[in-house]
């Protein structure tokens, strides 16, 4: 008896909230907030990601609204609709930069064995930048601890495994760490050509991998200055050059419109 109260009485709910006016205006306007997905730019091995969508979380909505007591947009409550093509199905292609709709650039730090990056990570801190450090396994060794620091500050880690052998037995060691340690639930490989040997380990760990469309030579701000371009992703050394001018690298950015994010905010969708 009591579970066929139970039943009728929900039932009961559901049939009156269904014929409610304000459940009615929010299905008749819904679609009209909606932002479609846009799909990911995809060339044979290759990949630049595709942008998330939103729809109205019509009943979520509804009980936002019932207690404001009629429709209001701003009390609309949104889900994420995702591309059909995401960087999680496709971590077997080589990301060459990010989503131009999205006006973002991403700093990429490679974090050799014998790098010091205090200095870099307060020039960032002084602008407020966030950005991405790959990082050696011979360097995390000896700073585990500078790992805490980078995830303060929301930086993004990037696993460079131990001298960019990611054939290397050790890569799933860093992995590891980045993952459990560093919090990530997404890790990311490096890559300047489309060599397969890194993308068919990566993938094995669900790791995306990068190639930067911008790696800096000799002179940074130049370099930056000749190339930059919405979704650009920027490789960098750790040297006294990059220290030297990457205030004005920053400067430059931001006056050309683009915000500077960390590769994860950046190129997921």
């Amino acid at each position: 008896m009591f579970i066929f109260s139970f039943i009728y009485t929900e039932k009961t709910k559901v049939v009156v909230q269904e014929m409610d006016d304000l459940m009615i205006e929010l299905k008749s306007k819904s679609t009209l907030y909606e932002v479609k997905p846009k799909e990911a730019n995809i060339v044979k091995d290759t990949i630049v990601p595709g942008l998330a969508g939103k729809r109205v979380d019509i009943n979520k909505s509804y009980v936002k609204m019932k207690e404001y007591g009629k429709f209001n947009e701003n009390l609309l409550v949104y889900e994420k609709t995702l591309p059909k093509e995401t960087l999680q199905k496709n971590t077997s292609k080589f990301v060459i930069r990010g989503n131009k709709e999205k006006r973002m650039v991403s700093l990429i730090f490679l974090v050799e064995e014998e790098d010091n990056i205090d200095t870099i990570l307060s020039i960032l801190k002084k602008h407020q930048t966030k950005a991405t450090f790959f990082i050696d396994g011979n360097w995390l060794e000896k700073h585990i601890e500078v790992l805490d620091q980078l995830i303060q500050d929301h930086h993004t880690i990037g696993n460079l495994s131990y001298q960019r052998d990611y054939q290397d037995s050790s890569f799933v060691w860093i992995d590891t760490i980045i993952k459990k340690i560093g919090k990530q639930s997404q890790s990311y490989c490096y890559s300047e050509s489309k060599d397969t040997k890194v993308t068919d380990i990566c993938h094995l760990y669900q790791d995306i991998t990068i190639i930067p469309n911008i790696v800096v030579k000799e002179d940074p701000l130049s370099e930056i200055q000749e190339q930059l371009s919405s979704g650009s992703l920027i490789a960098l050394e750790v040297n006294e050059t990059t220290e030297e001018q990457l205030s004005s690298i920053i400067r430059y950015i931001e006056s050309r419109g683009y915000e500077l994010e960390n590769l994860q905010k950046h190129i997921m969708e």
